[in-house]
């Protein structure tokens, strides 16, 4: 075998020993390493080289393949003048058929080593890839799975706010009420103290208008307005004011304040 047959070889041995190792259920962590391996530029580099050795491969495929249908067009060649019984055609020797036997065995190796190359060559590249977009796939998907587990403790959360809002308002609404109610009892409280307000001033008018007409009386008969307001009597004495008390009544009744007692 030759030196770039042999070479080859050896890419085909080491092509079936990656596909192996990544056909093989390794850990996630593995296979991110192989992935950040192949996606490094080092790597990147010796890809470059790898596909102009592959380019090389095809070259030698087609090489391979040119030389194994010539030899095996002779070698058919060879057999139709063997079956050939005419006299005019020398006998194929064994050594000449062992010779293109051998020819057309190396040929058709080359073929399938160089072939297999090439094959195994796209299948690494195209697994690559899909381990690749699965990694990221996994990737996107924990994070997706990540936001998703946020947004439910999220919802629960605002469930719970939401839970607590409408305790919140219900007891809002519960102060509201009790103090609509104070205030409705303050306006009605407020009511009584204007009425009470209002009859006061109605009594102290009467009072001060009461003073003043005692006053006058007192002034037209000479008398104290002091004995007026004790009671139209002084000590010992029962004489009423009949311009002041309107015959036996007392002033004091007729305006409806309670006459001082006697001591």
């Amino acid at each position: 075998m030759s030196i770039p047959y042999q070479i080859t070889f050896y890419l085909l041995i080491a092509e079936i020993s990656v596909l192996l190792l990544l056909s093989v259920p390794l850990p996630n962590t593995v296979r991110k390493f192989i992935v950040n391996v192949t996606t490094s530029n080092l790597f990147q580099q010796g890809l470059f080289w790898f596909r102009i050795g592959v380019a090389f491969v095809g070259i030698l495929f087609a090489d391979s393949y040119i030389r194994m249908m010539g030899v095996g067009k002779e070698f058919s060649h060879l057999k139709d003048h063997s079956a050939d019984g005419h006299h005019h055609h020398q006998p194929v020797s064994a050594e000449t058929e062992a010779n293109l036997k051998s020819k057309l065995f190396y040929a058709q190796r080359n073929v399938y080593i160089t072939g297999f190359t090439l094959l195994l060559a796209i299948l690494l590249n195209r697994m690559v890839s899909l381990i690749s977009e699965v990694l990221n796939y996994e990737a996107k998907s924990n994070v997706v799975v990540k936001q998703a587990a946020n947004n439910n403790k999220q919802l629960s959360e605002l469930v719970d706010n939401a839970s607590k809002t409408e305790a919140e308002i219900i007891k809002l609404r519960a102060d509201l009420a009790a103090a609509e109610k104070m205030s409705a009892d303050a306006a009605v409280i407020k009511k009584q103290a204007d009425n009470n307000n209002a009859q006061y001033m109605e009594l102290a008018d009467r009072y001060a208008a009461l003073e003043k007409r005692a006053a006058r009386v007192a002034e037209e008969h000479g008398i104290a307005l002091d004995e007026i307001l004790g009671g139209g009597k002084s000590a010992g004495s029962k004489t009423s004011y009949p311009g002041i008390a309107g015959g036996d009544i007392d002033l004091r009744r007729r305006s409806g304040v309670p006459a001082k007692k006697e001591e």
